[in-house]
């Protein structure tokens, strides 16, 4: 009964003498065909993976490219009393030294537009400059001691 039903699944099969050794034969192909199946399906998958990563780093560098167009559009707009401001960096440099790389973040919230709270500082002669050099910089004022880019909504 083995026989037959082999015979029937496969009846180009009937013909031959060595039905078993064809049958294996069929069968070892049958199997490398489905092992390339699954390699040009693994390819497949492989190559989509890597269409999206190159969209989603796409979508990044423009996102990137957008904030700077509109930092660059924000300060290209903007008005300021630039030896005013210059003068009130170096006496805030005087002042301390380390304030350098305190400025650094305080500017880069400028240009995205963030408010800039000056409350926190203890240094009452660091504050005065500071809030001189935000007016300056014509930062419209904020909620408590703060001061916002005026062309951020």
């Amino acid at each position: 009964q083995g026989l037959l039903a082999r015979v029937v699944l496969l009846p180009r099969l009937t013909r031959c003498c060595c039905i078993d050794s064809c049958l294996k034969a069929s069968m070892t192909s049958s199997s490398s065909v489905s092992s390339e199946n699954a390699a040009k399906k693994k390819k497949k998958h492989s190559k989509e993976k890597k269409a999206k990563k190159v969209k989603k780093k796409e979508k990044k560098a423009e996102k990137r490219a957008k904030e700077a167009e509109k930092i660059a559009e924000y300060t290209e707009a903007w008005q300021y009393d630039r030896a005013e401001s210059v003068k009130l960096i170096r006496q805030l440099l005087t002042l301390d030294s380390g304030i350098a790389d305190e400025l650094k973040p305080v500017f880069e919230l400028v240009d995205k537009g963030d408010v800039v709270k000056i409350d926190g500082l203890e240094n009452k002669q660091a504050k005065k400059k500071m809030r001189h050099l935000l007016q300056a910089l014509r930062l419209a004022p904020a909620e408590g001691q703060g001061f916002r880019s005026a062309s951020k909504n």
